[in-house]
């Protein structure tokens, strides 16, 4: 599940194929059952700050702010969990403190999810 205001990339961008978002507040939900989760996204000019929680568990804050892009850089890993059911739930905070052009607002590029 996604919150509103993504966008899909067209696979001649940057990083291929990936959705996109400028709006602070939105997020992605996973609802998985397994032992691991990776989610990878690009690290750009415009990058933000987003907040990964799984479970309901300590909130781990990302800066995916970089002075060039990069794609395909892993944003949140868990491995070694119980094989059940689990939530992960990533949202876009703020701009980054690194990003000195901060219009039209934070990014988030998110390439895969496994």
């Amino acid at each position: 599940m996604v919150s509103y205001a993504w966008q899909q990339t067209k696979s001649s961008s940057t990083c291929g194929d990936s959705w996109y978002t400028y709006a602070k507040g939105a997020y992605l939900e996973l609802n998985f059952t397994g032992v691991a989760v990776w989610v990878g996204g690009a690290w750009s000019a415009e990058g933000g700050i987003i907040n990964f929680v799984l479970d309901d568990g300590d909130m781990n804050q990302v800066d995916v702010y970089a002075p060039t892009t990069q794609c395909n850089i892993v944003w949140f890993e868990a491995m070694g969990l119980a094989n059940t059911t689990h939530t992960l739930t990533g949202t876009l905070n703020a701009n980054s403190p690194e990003n000195m052009n901060p219009s039209p607002g934070p990014y988030m590029e998110i390439i895969s999810v496994v």
